[in-house]
């Protein structure tokens, strides 16, 4: 009597224990299809906020293929689509789209379960000037580096008109940030005194590191990029206070040397 009972409780522990792991793994199972293959799930949207009407477009397509592309592993049977994939891969998408897009400054993303789309928040680069070399226009950045096509009516900062054989290209190191700072605090710096207009680059200047600083009047200041831009600064007010030239027939005016200044007249 008393083994019968004992035999029953133990029965019942184990069905009960059963009972337990079949609970488990049938809520684990609907846990899984939840967030895996039901279509709640699935991003209806990509959203992209931060940039214009044509990066846009430019980046959304680039998802769509980076996306439709994912058909192997585990891809074959679940959508890129999915939440909870796309979680896992958004890492991924972020180091592709910095590494291809040089003009992403950074991003991130946010997930709007309940209109089931995922935000795209785009955060761009900030050009500091713009260089031509024939019809090709470019922007750069506070590093020096080519980030983006542009046009030459759409310049921002500093113009450098580019005469060296050198053909650009996205993600060229340009210049250095020292010598772009140069310019750009140059310009500021003289933007009454001389009114300078563009700066002309080509191979002699860049393997001298100096800069031809081309005016509003029609003549041209060379301006070294050894050289703290408040010397130069200095040595050129210094000369405008001293009246000694003749600026309404100066052809240039050579400021690359730290014991001396050289001009000449038309």
């Amino acid at each position: 009597m008393a083994s019968s009972k004992i035999k029953t409780i133990k029965r019942l522990r184990r069905l009960k224990k059963y009972f337990r792991i079949f609970l488990i793994i049938v809520l684990i199972g609907g846990l899984v299809y939840l967030v895996i293959f039901s279509d709640f799930s699935t991003i209806q949207t990509i959203e992209i906020k931060g940039v214009d009407k044509e990066k846009n477009i430019e980046i959304q397509s680039y998802l769509d293929s980076y996306l439709s592309a994912k058909n192997y592993g585990i891809f074959k049977f679940v959508s890129a689509k999915n939440y909870f994939v796309f979680f896992l891969l958004k890492n991924e998408i972020s180091r592709n789209l910095l590494s291809n897009y040089y003009y992403l400054a950074n991003l991130d993303f946010d997930f709007d379960f309940k209109n089931q789309k995922v935000v795209l928040n785009i955060f761009l680069q900030e050009p500091v000037a713009t260089v031509c070399s024939l019809d090709n226009c470019f922007y750069l950045d506070s590093l020096g580096k080519i980030i983006e096509k542009t046009t030459k009516s759409q310049k921002i900062g500093v113009l450098i008109e580019d005469q060296s054989t050198t053909t650009l290209e996205i993600a060229d190191n340009y210049l250095t940030s020292n010598e772009l700072s140069i310019l750009n605090e140059f310009f500021k710096k003289t933007e009454l005194m001389i009114k300078p207009n563009y700066v002309e680059l080509n191979d002699a200047s860049k393997a001298g590191k100096y800069a031809k600083i081309i005016t509003a009047d029609g003549y041209y200041v060379l301006i070294s990029f050894n050289l703290p831009v408040e010397f130069s600064y200095s040595v050129l007010e210094s000369l405008l206070t001293k009246q000694i030239i003749d600026f309404e027939n100066l052809e240039y005016l050579d400021l690359r040397f730290n014991d001396k200044a050289f001009y000449k007249l038309k």
